[in-house]
């Protein structure tokens, strides 16, 4: 038998300290966290975003990309001045230290309009070679960049 029935006393309650939850900037980071992972979730089950697009962004292609948008002459004619570039390029980047290849793409605005530049690169010995650029126009057409 239990001493409670014996005695007819009720033993005293324990209290126990019950842990306070988390404090509200704390839910708030949690919450912002959970938010853009499903959102970045989101954008790449629907073909938005990939994380390999972070990647092309600060890669040598890339900077040798814009540099030739800035400087070529065809794309000064057609799209105006360069304002600037599309914020994540596409493509895909295959490159160890010494070969590879990269094929991008990126959107680039100009004074006039917008176009799209496509191009593609070969790393050979250490340093990228162009293989070709083009420059895709909202009225579909394709003009070819010269390359150095």
């Amino acid at each position: 038998m239990d001493a409670a029935a014996v005695t007819g006393r009720r033993r005293p309650a324990v209290r126990r300290k019950i842990p306070r939850g988390l404090t509200l900037p704390v839910r708030l980071l949690l919450l912002a966290a959970l938010v853009l992972t499903a959102a970045g979730a989101c954008a790449w089950a629907a073909g938005l975003w990939r994380p390999a697009d972070v990647r092309l962004r600060f890669s040598e292609p890339y900077r040798q990309l814009t540099a030739l948008a800035r400087r070529d002459p065809v794309v000064a004619r057609e799209l105006g001045g360069v304002i600037g570039f599309g914020w994540l390029p596409r493509g895909e980047l295959h490159a160890g230290p010494r070969a590879g290849w990269c094929e991008i793409e990126l959107w680039v605005r100009g004074d006039r309009r917008r176009g799209r530049l496509e191009a593609r690169l070969e790393r050979r010995g250490g340093r990228w070679f162009w293989r070709w650029a083009n420059l895709r126009l909202p009225d579909g057409r394709l003009i070819a960049l010269a390359v150095p």
